[in-house]
C-alpha cells in the first residue's frame, strides 16, 4: 500500500491517476477517520508529510475537506 502526501495526491489526481476515494474509521486504539485514495496498485492512505503515517482526521468534515483540497468533488457519503 502506498502513502500519499497532499502534494503527491494533488499531482496524481491532476494527471488522472487517482479517480476514487474512501473514508474509513481508524483502527481500534486510534480515534478518527482515514482517507483511502485510489484502487489496485495506486491504492494508499493520505499521510502526514513529516511522519509518513496515515493521517487521522477527527471529523468527517475535515476528511471531506482534505479530499476537496486534493481536487475530488464530494457530493455525498454513502454506505
Amino acid at each position: 500500500m502506498r502513502y500519499y502526501t497532499m502534494e503527491l495526491a494533488k499531482r496524481d489526481f491532476e494527471i488522472g491517476y487517482l479517480r476514487s476515494w474512501r473514508i474509513e474509521r481508524a483502527p481500534i486504539g486510534e480515534d478518527g477517520w482515514r482517507v483511502d485514495l485510489g484502487e489496485g496498485n495506486a491504492r494508499g492512505y493520505l499521510c502526514d508529510a513529516r511522519r509518513r503515517q496515515p493521517r487521522l482526521f477527527r471529523s468527517l468534515d475535515s476528511a471531506v475537506a482534505a479530499l476537496e483540497q486534493v481536487g475530488f468533488e464530494v457530493n455525498a457519503l454513502q454506505q
